[in-house]
């Protein structure tokens, strides 16, 4: 290391300091950067060279350090600890330095990484709870602890063609509430029944259990109007609408009229006002 005062002239001492693993101190990233409080998120570090790493371990906060795993491509993955019941109510919403060491030294210096404890995401229902196997219904998800944010979305359990395995299909959510998100359910191959989970962080789901039907979309092929008096004297007036795959449940709607009522998977009956 030598000096100048004018920018052209340096000493010639050949005073030297290595700095070993510098490289691996400048601009590392994690991801995700926020999960539940009752920890468990699979986060990657990115930035280094660490390939040819014998080990790593990860330090969140003030918290024992946990083994890492060191990736092929030079990453490395760690699973986030989890905060104690004692302390959880003062690790809410906390921000925590994360420490990254690699072979026995600190990988992290120079670098910002921190990760955010969250309140756990809660699913409590969604409307409507069947759609078309075409796809495209507009499902609003109800619960917690919702959070804008990239990662935010909804992970609809598709099984496979011929009801063979599964399929997680994420589809990306739009905060309306803390407690409300509106998703697009994706299109299915076939009439089924699947869970639907959140994420806040595209990494950690929910387990709620909440599910979602797809049923083949309703057809209309005939209109009749029917008008008959009833024991109040008062003309009622119903449109007998007959067609195909109707099914009998509370969201069972009509475009026009104010009441609906299912007959049959091929008839229902819609009342218009007076």
């Amino acid at each position: 290391v030598e000096v100048s005062n004018n920018g052209q002239d340096f000493s010639a001492d050949g005073i030297s300091h290595v700095v070993s693993g510098a490289g691996s101190w400048r601009q590392l990233s994690l991801q995700p950067s926020s999960g539940p409080l009752h920890g468990g998120t699979m986060v990657m570090i990115s930035g280094g060279q660490w390939s040819d790493a014998d080990y790593a371990t990860c330090i969140f906060g003030d918290t024992l350090a946990v083994e890492g795993t060191v990736m092929d491509d030079g990453r490395i993955e760690c699973r986030v600890t989890a905060v104690g019941i004692a302390a959880s109510s003062s690790w809410l919403g906390r921000e925590v330095r994360v420490q990254v060491v690699v072979n026995g030294q600190d990988a992290s210096q120079g670098s910002e990484l921190a990760f955010e404890y969250e309140a756990p995401v809660v699913v409590s229902g969604i409307v409507p709870s069947a759609g078309a196997v075409e796809g495209s219904t507009m499902v609003q998800v109800l619960g917690s602890g919702f959070k804008a944010g990239s990662g935010l979305g909804c992970m609809f359990a598709l099984s496979g063609e011929g009801g063979g395995g599964s399929e997680r299909v994420m589809t990306e959510g739009r905060l309306e509430t803390s407690s409300r998100i509106v998703c697009e359910a994706p299109r299915a191959g076939s009439e089924q029944t699947v869970s639907v989970e959140v994420s806040n962080n595209g990494a950690d789901l929910t387990s709620s259990g909440v599910q979602f039907v797809y049923e083949r979309a309703p057809t209309v092929t005939g209109v009749e109007l029917v008008v008959h008096q009833e024991a109040d004297g008062v003309d009622r007036r119903v449109l007998r609408v007959t067609g195909k795959h109707f099914v009998e449940s509370r969201e069972l709607r009509c475009s026009v009229g104010s009441e609906t009522r299912y007959v049959s998977t091929s008839l229902v009956h819609c009342r218009l006002d007076p």
